[in-house]
């Protein structure tokens, strides 16, 4: 996921963002995905990570936020690479950050750094896995996961993937599971700490 804002703002940095934002508490504000998006998680993960404090103004999903962005109805927004990509063509829209371990290889993206570099600690992926039936043999699911890694590593299909701006890698059933559990505890950390579990259930009332 990639930290966008408008090409024309004086933060030209994720630094310079941070320190405008402690300078500006009221001014900047986030637009998420809905509450309890993973867009919405990521706000506050930077909110917390970076002792700032932005305001969140949920929408009905991410081509909202960018619409938001775009006319400036919001400062800043996570966004995945293949919706927010022609706009950074553009030269529209700046991306600061990008919350996986590793820059992106897209050269669009391969100058942004991560949050990692940048001395904030998110690191996580906006990842797809593909799921069965518990029950299902074992026999078929390892039948199932060797026939998902040859489509996933033919380079016909990883160039057509990238091409749009999408970063691939397979990992089998145990890497899934691990990354999954991972990933879990850390969105688990931030839904806690931060309050979004009790917006939801607010929302659901």
């Amino acid at each position: 996921m990639l930290l966008a804002v408008q090409a024309d703002q004086p933060y030209q940095t994720l630094n310079d963002l941070v320190e405008y934002a402690k300078k500006h508490p009221e001014q900047l504000k986030f637009g998420n995905a809905g509450t309890g998006s993973f867009s919405h998680v990521l706000c506050e993960m930077l909110n917390h990570d970076a002792g700032i404090k932005i305001e969140q103004v949920p929408f009905s999903g991410g081509g909202e936020t960018i619409s938001a962005l775009l006319g400036g109805h919001v400062q800043i927004i996570f966004i995945n690479p293949v919706s927010i990509k022609e706009h950074v063509k553009k030269g529209t829209v700046k991306i600061l950050a990008v919350t996986s371990a590793h820059r992106l290889t897209d050269p669009v993206f391969a100058h942004v750094p991560t949050f990692k570099e940048l001395g904030i600690d998110i690191t996580i992926d906006n990842w797809h896995g593909i799921a069965v039936p518990k029950e299902t043999p074992a026999a078929v699911k390892n039948k199932l996961a060797e026939r998902f890694k040859a489509i996933i590593n033919d380079p016909a299909f990883k160039e057509n993937m990238e091409r749009v701006g999408n970063q691939v890698e397979y990992l089998g059933p145990q890497e899934s599971t691990d990354k999954w559990i991972a990933d879990s505890q850390k969105l688990q950390k931030t839904l806690q700490e931060s309050g979004i579990l009790e917006q939801i259930k607010a929302q659901k009332k």
